[in-house]
């Protein structure tokens, strides 16, 4: 059986588990500074993903309530709706709150530490196991929000390329009717 984390470190002299401890209360805060910039990028981007939808459906209803109605046209505006709709989802996905651990600990988590007389160097130990979970779980959070907004992003633009080759096909008479 491999033993725990904590129990690993706790091997380790004092300045070394404060040192420790110091790199996992860095890379905690780095993580919410990116974990901001990201949420921000997503949201900016989905903004962007629901303007152009809005824009999308009401040329296309237009084109849909015009005396002569191009069918091909109106095919394509209902294509590019769809496909930056499902954007928006992924953008959504992106910028929708996830768990994140936070650096620090609520004191009440000290209260059996104290009570039983732990000593400061297996807390400390603990302590930086427990960040260890923080800052795995906190990667894993952002990396499925990284995968939505790539995602977003892809399918933007694919439909943007799809519906400009459609619309240059429409213009130069390439579609039979």
């Amino acid at each position: 059986m491999v033993p725990s984390l904590s129990s690993r470190l706790e091997k380790a002299n004092e300045d070394t588990l404060k040192e420790i401890l110091r790199e996992a209360e860095s890379r905690l805060d780095a993580q919410l500074t990116m974990a901001l910039a990201a949420d921000m990028r997503a949201i900016t981007f989905l903004g962007f993903m629901l303007a152009a939808v809005a824009v999308i459906v009401a040329g296309t209803l237009a084109i849909f309530k015009a005396d002569q109605i191009d069918v091909p046209l109106g095919a394509i505006g209902l294509f590019a709706a769809f496909g930056m709709s499902v954007s928006s989802f992924y953008a959504f996905e992106a910028a929708k709150p996830i768990d994140f651990d936070p650096v620090g600990n609520y004191p009440s988590g000290w209260a059996s530490d104290a009570e039983s007389g732990k000593p400061i160097h297996t807390a400390l130990a603990e302590v930086c196991a427990h960040y260890d979970g923080m800052l795995k779980s906190n990667q894993s959070a952002m990396q499925k929000s990284s995968n939505a907004l790539l995602w977003s992003s892809r399918v933007a633009l694919g439909t943007v390329f799809v519906c400009g080759f459609l619309v240059l096909c429409r213009i130069l008479h390439l579609f039979p009717y």
